[in-house]
This record gives C-alpha cells, sequence and structure tokens, in this order.
C-alpha cells in the first residue's frame, strides 16, 4: 500500500493507522485508518501486487499479478505526499518492491492510471487466426479477441476509464478497452504496466492492429 507521511509508527499494519491505504492478502479487502472495504479474493505468496496512483483523477488503482483489480481508494489522495510501504506479519516474511513509471513522452499526466474493468478480465483462449499476419515479434500467442469479425455494438465500445467513445482499442492479451493517443493514452499506459503490447482498434470494417512496445 502506500502512506502519507514518513512518520509512521513501525508497529501497526498499514491500513490501522490514519495515513495509511492498503490491500491486504488476507481475503483480498482495503483498510485505510482501520476501516474495512471488500475488493477481490484474497492473493498469496508469490503473487506480483501493482499499485497505480493517478494524481489527476485523485485515486489509486491495484493490479493483481498483471491484472487490474479496479479503483480502491479516491477522495483523499491529492492532498498529500504518498510513499510506498507494507506490512509483514510473520518472521522470515519478505517482499521485493519495483518502481517505475510509464515513458516519459505520454501526452497526458492521466495516462499512468490504470482501469476499473466491468467485470473479470477475459482469459486469451483464441488461437491467432490464419488470415490475421502477427506485427511483431510482442504478438502473443493466444488472443482474447475475435479478429475476424466485427464487435457485437462497436458504436458502443467506450474506454473504462474516461468513457471516451473514439478510437477505443481493445487489448489483445485481456480483452480491456481503452483510448488511444487521441484521448487520454490510457491504453499506452496499461500497455506499458501490465507488458500488454498489442491492441486492436475497429476501424473502416476491420480491425488495425498497433504494438506499444516496438
Amino acid at each position: 500500500g502506500v502512506v502519507t507521511s514518513r512518520s509512521v509508527p513501525l508497529n501497526q499494519h498499514v491500513g490501522f493507522i490514519k495515513d495509511g491505504f492498503a490491500f491486504y492478502s488476507r481475503g483480498g479487502d482495503l483498510y485505510h485508518n482501520s476501516v474495512r472495504t471488500p475488493y477481490c479474493e484474497a492473493w498469496a505468496k508469490g503473487w506480483k501486487i501493482g499499485c497505480l496512483i493517478d494524481k489527476p483523477r485523485d485515486a489509486l488503482y491495484f493490479y493483481v499479478n498483471r491484472q487490474l483489480v479496479g479503483q480502491a481508494f479516491g477522495g483523499s489522495i491529492n492532498a498529500h505526499n504518498l510513499y510506498p510501504a507494507c506490512s509483514l506479519s510473520s518472521t522470515g516474511d519478505s517482499v521485493t518492491v519495483r518502481m517505475s513509471s510509464i515513458p516519459s513522452d505520454s501526452p497526458s499526466p492521466t495516462a499512468v492510471v490504470s482501469i476499473q474493468t466491468l467485470g473479470a478480465p477475459a482469459v486469451p483462449v483464441m488461437d491467432v487466426p490464419p488470415s490475421v499476419k502477427p506485427t511483431c515479434a510482442h504478438f502473443p500467442q493466444k488472443v482474447s479477441l475475435d479478429l475476424t469479425s466485427a464487435p457485437p455494438a462497436p458504436h458502443s465500445m467506450k474506454c473504462q476509464l474516461c468513457d471516451y467513445r473514439t478510437s477505443v482499442f481493445v487489448c489483445l492479451s485481456c480483452n480491456t478497452q481503452l483510448c488511444g493517443r487521441s484521448g487520454s493514452s490510457h491504453m499506452a499506459a496499461h500497455a506499458h504496466y501490465a507488458k500488454h503490447h498489442v491492441a486492436a482498434v475497429y476501424t473502416s470494417g476491420q480491425w488495425l492492429l498497433y504494438c506499444y512496445a516496438c
């Protein structure tokens, strides 16, 4: 999780202090100032937990194993500096922390935001059809999108974070729908953090593929 002060008690869990915002492995719940909020399933040893901070929208989001869970906290993030923090329950417990940011050429600061999914992410189960030629080495071996047919309602597609409806991209790895650079570049942020590099946009009756890593 994160804390809003460098001077926090070290004998209490992050989510049980007024300065802490935490995502707990036991139960998968959120805690802030000892208040519990149900969030997702419990997570376990070896899982990768990501925390993204959206300053412009005053919100904090979590990923589990590179899949977005959704917005965790909001409405009180911008008022403070934030510092990464975690609580360990048993002797011998350890964590590995990696800090990163989105590419510096992103056109909007809101591109650092993760997104709120509409249900669980789709699992890639389809083979790439023979008619579709992989654009590069980053193309997934399995895709979560049928690239041979039009979406059921292309005009109703929208970014799952900002509701942008023009040039909405679909991640080929998890089926997340996010805006491109003509919006707030939320797909670029998703590609950078989740390492889902290839997305498709439906235009002029066909799917166009784009790799954010090339």
